[in-house]
């Protein structure tokens, strides 16, 4: 997620003039893509990459005439609903989950045993996606051998994955994503964090322009739409407030599981 991951690597990019490149992190399930298109370097979110994935599984899928009975497509509460869409366009069925691979993992496992879906393919906007479930978390050894092969493949036909991302806008609608997050260090950090999640959730985000249509309070497990409130289950309770514009767009805001920040989602769409 952070630029200066990428420095080392886009100097030894435009050394060798490479066409792709890809950096992993010390553990090596996240995996980050930068792009050579039009003789500039193109680094990718996790979104993005997530979506060109799916694309060209999905796609390859129809190319070699593979049919997947209840194929469906798993990704998270706070991801874009840009994968969701790529999903649709194929006939795929998408689900999502709270943050966290635990519960992609926990979903593989479940129908796996009742046989209601087949897993195509899973991942979150923080850069982590899982190719083939015999190992039940995210896994950037599998992403990078399929980014790579997609890559090689779309370059024979003339284009680079920049290009294919633009087809997949053209084809489901323009997102733009991107994520803020507040650090809080200290000992008095987990008490700010608790007030803001408090005092957003009784004091409901506006965004001027935009009319909020829905709200999904996933630590009191309701739904707010219009004068509708409703009880809401389908998942595990967790302290996360995403909140739904007229337009398409989402913000959804939620504690770090892991570091001491308040993290903030926000998802544009546009048709045009």
């Amino acid at each position: 997620e952070e630029k200066g991951a990428y420095e080392k690597v886009l100097q030894l990019a435009k050394d060798i003039d490479a066409k792709l490149l890809l950096v992993c992190d010390p553990d090596g399930d996240r995996m980050g893509v930068g792009v050579k298109h039009n003789d500039e370097y193109i680094v990718l979110n996790g979104n993005q990459t997530g979506a060109l994935l799916l694309e060209y599984i999905l796609s390859s899928y129809e190319d070699l005439d593979i049919k997947v009975d209840n194929p469906c497509m798993f990704n998270t509460i706070v991801t874009s609903d840009i994968g969701e869409a790529v999903a649709r366009y194929h006939g795929c069925d998408n689900e999502r989950t709270l943050t966290g691979f635990k519960y992609i993992g926990n979903k593989v496992r479940q129908y796996e045993k009742d046989h209601a879906k087949n897993y195509v393919f899973g991942y979150e906007e923080s850069y982590g996606s899982l190719i083939k479930p015999f190992v039940r978390d995210k896994d950037a050894t599998q992403a990078c051998l399929l980014l790579a092969e997609a890559c090689a493949h779309y370059l024979s036909k003339g284009k680079t994955l920049v290009d294919v991302m633009n087809e997949c806008y053209d084809k489901v609608g323009y997102y733009f994503d991107t994520q803020i997050s507040v650090m809080l260090p200290g000992a008095d950090g987990a008490e700010k964090l608790q007030k803001i999640m408090s005092n957003v959730r009784n004091n409901p985000l506006q965004v001027p322009g935009f009319k909020t249509v829905k709200i999904e309070d996933y630590k009191l497990q309701k739904v707010y739409e219009g004068d509708k409130v409703e009880d809401f289950a389908k998942h595990d309770v967790s302290d996360v407030l995403k909140y739904y514009l007229e337009d398409g767009s989402f913000i959804a805001i939620r504690p770090s599981g892991t570091e001491p920040k308040c993290k903030c989602y926000l998802s544009v769409k546009d048709t045009l």
